[in-house]
């Protein structure tokens, strides 16, 4: 699997959709470098992680890959088949809405974060990115001010989008670089909508709820234990699993995330049929 060892250890308690794309969606060879953390925010200036010990963007890419990749390697010398795929903003928006509403220029100073940290890893060598945006949260079960949290996330995918924009016209002259936006908000809503949209979620019945006995909660930094005859306890949860969309109030469940895996190899690097990468 890479580094992390296959499986790790999620909130969610399930596979992710990167081990789905290492394992399952490729055509030859992958090794995965996840430097990932759970509950990460971009700057813990900005807003604190869950867990104050959690690496956030800015160390990932300056202590972990800065320090322990690329100072081993002159920036001419990174492959140029490396692709750095970087998901963020989920946690800052969950946090950062927990109260109501958020302020524009807080979010534009988490996007400025992003940015930066863009830039600092092409400084080091890398040159291929696909970025995802924040999925649709305000739709998961009983989240705090929904409608907070809707709007975070549209001031939020649209710096996204701006970045996108200004990078690919920064680099324009360096023909080694790529940069994709990968939509995986437009992904989600369409699943939530009809499930039956893509063959790795056709079998959920459940969009709207979650069940603890299959997935207990996260709660003050402990984790509750899990108890394995839960997962096959159908009498407290109604239906099976793999047929909920949500396994908390913030992760989704494994088909989903292989149904994320599999739309990002179709429409960033196959033939591409809903339009979600550009």
């Amino acid at each position: 699997m890479g580094n992390p060892d296959f499986p790790i250890d999620h909130a969610g308690r399930t596979p992710d959709w990167i081990e789905y794309l290492t394992g399952v969606y490729n055509e030859s060879f992958v090794k995965t470098f996840n430097l990932a953390r759970g509950a990460a925010t971009v700057d813990r200036d900005i807003v604190m992680p869950v867990f104050p010990s959690t690496w956030c963007l800015n160390e990932q890419v300056n202590d972990q890959f800065g320090i322990r990749y690329a100072q081993h390697h002159e920036t001419s010398q990174i492959p140029e088949n490396r692709l750095f795929i970087i998901l963020f903003g989920l946690v800052d928006v969950t946090l950062l809405t927990r109260e109501g509403p958020v302020d524009a220029a807080v979010i534009q100073r988490i996007a400025q974060t992003y940015q930066a940290n863009l830039n600092l890893l092409y400084e080091m060598g890398a040159r291929n990115f696909l970025l995802l945006n924040v999925a649709p949260i305000d739709r998961a079960p009983t989240p705090e001010f929904p409608l907070a949290r809707f709007d975070a996330i549209e001031k939020f995918n649209a710096h996204l989008d701006r970045i996108r924009r200004e990078m690919l016209t920064k680099y324009s002259s360096d023909p080694t670089f790529t940069l994709k936006l990968f939509d995986l908000h437009a992904l989600l809503i369409s699943l939530l909508d009809d499930p039956t949209t893509l063959p790795q979620t056709a079998q959920i019945k459940n969009t709207t709820a979650n069940c603890w006995n299959y997935n207990p909660d996260v709660f003050n930094g402990v984790m509750e234990p899990m108890q394995a005859w839960d997962y096959l306890d159908k009498e407290k949860c109604g239906v099976a699993r793999d047929e909920y969309f949500w396994a908390n109030t913030l992760h989704v469940t494994h088909p989903v995330q292989e149904a994320i895996a599999s739309a990002v190899v179709s429409e960033c690097f196959g033939a591409a049929t809903m339009e979600l990468c550009k």
